[in-house]
């Protein structure tokens, strides 16, 4: 079995690589993808600016005309020079203008042939403009009037309308063509984007599923290792050979479950980063885009994001699972006050959300790791609160008794409860007894727990009646070094 479950292993192992190879492929593609679809975005928006501020110019080109044109038809019909002072104010800046556009029109000859021909019939409606004024001046109201009946300044106004209308035409075809293209690259972007980050988390979730498949197959042949030695006749020469094959496959069973943790350790410790690379641009992509698509891309997109957090949470549980008993440091007198009081305010805020009271005896000192102590009652508490009663409060309590060379801590709630026929089931990794919608979580929470707690030398059992509530105990060695330390204390 042995044998088949390392070969098993690394088809997976090799099925994984390729799949982050490819994943890392195509999640370059994304970023390049939507790199240029972002600058195409922010080109679209550059060009919607350039295009206000034509606008703008050719506007107040033909305004200052007019207000040229006003003033010099004042001073026609009054002879005070006080009414030139719109011609006066006008013509320096519709120089000042022309200025300005010239440049907004580099790289477009057709513009630029408009603009000069604008600018050509402006002069000669400023030298018109100029000579009535000059001929009132010189000759009185009648001629200057006779002068303006000629119609000469109203055609040249026409022609400069009509130019500037085919310039404020051809710039909103030249805009709505950029706009155009920008959102075509834009939904390429988006499209791919969403298709790498599917097929990216579908190679995640094919390798928890064989990770799970792995370690239940280990599982189960511990479990049959155990129930083959019981069969064993008693007599001495089947029980030697028994024994020693029962050694053998201990061995081979050890071997196998150090290869199985380093792999499930390496290969959740490397799968950190390419999530994170995953979920950073999908949850951009949802901030960004949203309401800009139809609904079912929308969806999608939420899809993708949540699938990524969901496996980032499991990536982590598990990397917490495989470092237990791997690189920890060394065993000591440990308080499990202080231990409680620091699991205590990691869960502080889920604790005032539920307005959870939590209580303690008299807490002694363990042999113990302190993170890992701290790690043991964290994950028993949270688990109390989260399976709490909808029709009460949460009420935990904390307790201690000597047992032996062992303290017996007990954990109890009034929550939900656990039927009997569950108490193994619910230590075994990634089962779960409830759905992910009705109780969110990984369901490594108490593997961990036993795994702690059988890596100190001790034992883990839980005692429960439905609707009623639920004691977790579990045992610890006594310190070592100095006796236990009590102080009464309750917290809340």
């Amino acid at each position: 079995m042995n044998i088949a479950a390392k070969r098993f292993g690394s088809r997976a192992s090799r099925w994984v690589g390729w799949g982050l190879a490819i994943s890392g492929l195509l999640m370059l593609m994304t970023v390049a993808v939507g790199a240029f679809g972002t600058l195409s975005l922010y080109n679209s928006e550059a060009d919607v600016q350039h295009s206000n501020e034509m606008y703008v110019r050719l506007g107040r080109l033909l305004a200052l005309a007019r207000d040229a044109e006003t003033g010099q038809r004042g001073f026609v019909i009054t002879g005070r020079d006080e009414y030139l002072e719109p011609y006066l104010d006008a013509v320096p800046q519709i120089a000042r203008q022309f200025d300005r556009l010239e440049p907004l029109l580099k790289g477009d000859p057709a513009q630029q042939r408009r603009l000069a021909r604008l600018h050509g019939l402006l002069d000669e409606k400023h030298r018109e403009l100029q000579r009535v004024i000059d001929v009132r001046r010189a000759r009185g109201f009648a001629a200057a009037q006779a002068i303006v009946m000629t119609d000469t300044g109203k055609a040249f106004m026409d022609s400069a309308r009509a130019t500037v209308a085919e310039m404020e035409n051809q710039v909103a075809k030249q805009l709505a063509a950029r706009q155009a293209s920008a959102r075509r690259i834009r939904n390429l972007a988006v499209l791919i984007g969403v298709a790498s980050g599917l097929l990216t988390l579908f190679v995640y979730a094919s390798f928890a599923y064989w990770s799970r498949r792995l370690l239940h197959g280990e599982a189960e042949a511990a479990r049959s290792l155990f129930e083959q030695k019981a069969l064993l006749e008693v007599t001495l020469a089947e029980r030697e050979r028994a024994e020693q094959q029962l050694r053998q496959r201990t061995e081979e069973l050890a071997r196998s479950n150090r290869d199985l943790e380093q792999f499930a350790y390496v290969a959740s410790h490397d799968l950190q980063e390419p999530l994170r690379a995953v979920a950073g641009p999908l949850q951009l992509l949802q901030r960004r885009y949203e309401g800009q698509l139809d609904a079912r891309a929308d969806e999608f997109i939420g899809h993708a994001v949540d699938g990524a957090t969901r496996m980032q949470a499991l990536i982590d549980d598990l990397l917490t699972y495989s470092r237990v008993g791997r690189l920890e440091d060394p065993k000591q007198p440990v308080s499990a006050e202080q231990s409680l009081q620091g699991a205590l305010k990691n869960l502080a805020v889920v604790i005032e959300e539920t307005g959870a009271e939590i209580t303690h005896d008299a807490l002694p000192v363990v042999q113990a790791i302190s993170t890992q102590l701290t790690l043991l009652f964290q994950n028993l508490i949270g688990n109390a609160i989260k399976f709490r009663h909808k029709e009460r409060a949460p009420q935990i309590r904390i307790g201690a008794e000597a047992a032996g060379g062992h303290w017996r801590f007990s954990v109890t709630d009034n929550g939900i409860g656990i039927a009997d026929q569950y108490f193994d089931r619910i230590f075994v990794i990634f089962q779960r007894l409830h759905t992910r919608r009705e109780y969110p979580g990984t369901g490594l929470g108490l593997a961990l727990c036993k795994r702690i707690v059988e890596h100190h030398g001790g034992k883990i059992w839980v005692e429960s009646t439905p609707e009623e509530g639920t004691t977790f105990f579990f045992t610890m060695p006594r310190a070592t070094e100095r006796g236990p330390t009590l102080t009464q204390r309750d917290s809340e």
